[in-house]
């Protein structure tokens, strides 16, 4: 046999043979993998929204869910609009990380309604819910004024004394400057500035206004607001000896800004610093609103005193803000709103930047209307003279025009005195008293009235008083029973400040 036929022979046989090893020549088949199992996503049954109260950081809400598997389900943060504001746990306890304040909403869009998506894992799937959380607000808790002073002749201004707690400066229509000492009531002895020789105290007049520069730690710098015997609204410069905080200079008198007050019953006269660093001032024009816009009268006014665009005239030492709605064209540049007639004091909301402005409307028959005005940072330039619409029916109004967010009619003739009808704004209240906060408190000498209502209903050209219901302070607050003015320390504190010298503060419990 030839070696080819042997060599091909060979192969048939090993392919006959299959390799096998039993020799049996059976193809074995190649089993078949077993079905990869099925993993089902994690399904929640926990509520998508939550509700909780203020002021705490406990836990208010817990994620569950369940899982068709039986694999362990652990919970996380995986966004939405608030999240940074949540922290919650494997085991699905959800919490804030500080606690809310209901007064002064965290949320976007700062309604108290939070937005959070929640996750649930089962370690190979995930499954999201959208969840809404409303923080409540806790009204709870009992008040009372206590009498802290009563030394003081028509004290008109309490403010806080930047870089110290334990003291604020308190001023006297008739001219002095104090400090009062808050842990014993006491005056200091020395006035940190006595200019009663300076000022005309006839009717509405005096020393009307008065503000620390923010910086005045560093500079040593106070504003007054005061009406000379010449019968001229002055905003003035002090400084404070060197060395010291504890007492002002009165040689070192820069005239700011002036204004002509022919008619002492409306004169204006308060000072505030914004957040924004500029100074805003108030001024007045009776017996008509002052909205010609080419006077600075009847106006509140917003000034940069950091800096003066007039080194060459004496009365006007100080800048315009850019934002200011006049600033280029349309009216003077330090007019910040217009048509007011006696916006005898303000206050501003720190947290929303509106300032709020008393004001006394024009007597129409036997009435008189006293009111408080709202001024957003979006309405500068606006005019907010339409008192006279708003005492009967009244429709809407132009862009740029605004009623008072609120008035009361006295039903008091033309002869009783100015000041004993206005009503007097106060602050938004921020401090310890839950009840309170969030109130803007307002009261009044003429009714002895100390009331709040709540600013977070306020809104622009609500025709309808009733939206915004009072609330009586008078029970709780009693013994102090008006008020002259309202003032807060560094710690957000209110007093009440009373023609006849005496100082209330309201405290918890």
């Amino acid at each position: 046999m030839s070696s080819s036929v042997a060599l091909a022979t060979s192969l048939m046989l090993a392919a006959c043979g299959g390799g096998d090893s039993s020799g049996g020549g059976v193809v074995t088949p190649t089993p078949t993998p077993a079905p990869t199992a099925t993993n089902n996503a994690p399904v929640f049954n926990s509520a998508t929204t939550g509700t909780v109260a203020e002021n705490t950081t406990a836990t208010f809400y817990t994620a569950t869910g369940t899982d068709a598997d039986g694999n362990t389900i652990t919970y996380s943060i995986g966004g939405g609009t608030d999240s940074p504001l949540f922290r919650i746990d494997a085991s699905g306890h959800l919490a804030f990380r500080a606690a809310p304040d209901f007064e002064a909403p965290g949320d976007a869009n700062r309604d108290n309604v939070y937005q959070v998506t929640l996750v649930a894992s089962d370690g190979v799937a995930t499954t999201s819910l959208a969840l809404q959380v409303t923080v409540t607000n806790a009204t709870a808790g009992a008040y009372h004024a206590r009498q802290l002073a009563a030394t003081f002749t028509q004290p008109n201004n309490l403010v806080v004394k930047p870089g110290d707690a334990t003291r604020v400066f308190v001023t006297e229509k008739t001219g002095a400057v104090r400090l009062l000492t808050l842990a014993t009531g006491a005056a200091v002895p020395t006035p940190f500035l006595d200019l009663s020789a300076e000022v005309t105290t006839s009717l509405e007049a005096g020393l009307l206004g008065f503000a620390a520069d923010p910086d005045y730690v560093a500079n040593g710098y106070v504003y007054v607001a005061l009406v000379t015997p010449a019968n001229n609204l002055e905003v003035r410069r002090y400084r404070a000896l060197p060395g010291t905080r504890e007492i002002g200079n009165p040689a070192s008198a820069d005239v700011i800004l002036s204004v002509p007050t022919p008619d002492n019953n409306f004169t204006g006269g308060w000072l505030g610093f914004g957040t924004d660093g500029n100074l805003y001032v108030t001024t007045g024009n009776g017996p008509e609103p002052g909205t010609d816009k080419t006077n600075l009268a009847g106006k509140v006014l917003r000034i940069d005193v950091r800096s003066d665009a007039y080194p060459a005239d004496p009365l006007r030492d100080y800048a315009i803000p850019a934002g200011n709605p006049f600033a280029t064209t349309g009216g003077r540049p330090e007019i910040w709103a217009t048509g007011f007639r006696h916006p005898r004091r303000a206050a501003f909301d720190t947290f929303t930047n509106n300032l709020y402005v008393d004001d006394l409307g024009a007597p129409v028959s036997a009435f008189y209307e006293p009111e408080i005005n709202m001024i957003r940072p979006q309405d500068a330039g606006s005019d907010f003279s339409p008192w006279r619409e708003r005492l009967g029916s009244s429709g809407p109004l132009g862009a740029g025009l605004f009623y008072p967010i609120f008035r009361l009619g006295y039903g008091l003739t033309s002869p009783s005195p100015a000041n004993e009808l206005t009503l007097v704004a106060g602050p938004v209240y921020r401090g310890p008293i839950e009840p309170l906060q969030g109130m803007l408190v307002y009261g009044s000498r003429a009714l002895k009235l100390l009331a709040a209502r709540n600013a977070a209903l306020f809104d622009q050209n609500v025709v309808d008083p009733n939206v915004y219901p009072q609330i009586s302070l008078r029970t709780e607050l009693s013994p102090a029973e008006w008020a002259f003015a309202f003032g807060e320390d560094a710690n957000r504190n209110l007093y009440i400040l009373q023609p006849d010298g005496k100082i209330f503060v309201v405290e918890p419990g």
